[in-house]
């Protein structure tokens, strides 16, 4: 996608700068702008495999819990300059906890009263956690469902402890486990 040479340097402001080697030279390129160019590249790809007539196409963005204000302006940013028009950002554990509760509500599973002979036991309003082992990071979200309404009630993250690590422990547990 992009031609890195795997060079990041310290800009004045104290934020990170890549520097990619354009047309054999080398430039350097603040982190929104990188974003900006993959946003504009996955833009170009998905409009290129969608069905004739889509020549544009808006986009909603998932980002980590723990993205703070500034983070979440950049991220805007980078839109601005792929000339990408967003609709919005949305915590990742809310977009997942949004897809499962539509999957559930759609079911009817989240009526106040339980139906007759049912088995699911999760009829009415109930709290579910989602854990999200993610590559670098786990988040944990707990949310409270009801008919009509979704509720986050906490997210909490541990940004040393994720998908690699967790997969490594595991290995090393079984392997232990089988000698």
């Amino acid at each position: 996608l992009m031609p890195f040479r795997d060079i990041f340097e310290e800009a004045k402001d104290g934020s990170v700068n890549a520097v990619l080697s354009y047309d054999g030279e080398p430039q350097r390129f603040t982190m929104t702008q990188c974003y900006a160019m993959m946003l504009g590249e996955l833009n170009r790809l998905a409009i290129s495999d969608a069905p004739d007539g889509v020549n544009k196409c808006d986009v909603v963005l998932t980002v980590p819990s723990w993205y703070d204000d500034r983070q979440r302006r950049e991220v805007k940013a980078a839109c601005n300059i792929a000339q990408v028009q967003d609709l919005g950002l949305i915590n990742d554990s809310t977009a997942v906890a949004l897809g499962w509760g539509i999957w559930k509500n759609k079911r009817g599973l989240f009526n106040a009263e339980a139906k007759e002979g049912s088995s699911d036991r999760h009829i009415g309003p109930c709290n579910v956690m989602f854990i999200d082992f993610g590559d670098s990071q786990m988040t944990c979200s707990i949310v409270k469902f009801t008919q009509d309404q979704m509720q986050m009630l906490t997210t909490t993250n541990d940004k040393m402890l994720g998908g690699r690590l967790i997969d490594m422990e595991i290995a090393k547990y079984l392997a232990s486990d089988f000698k």
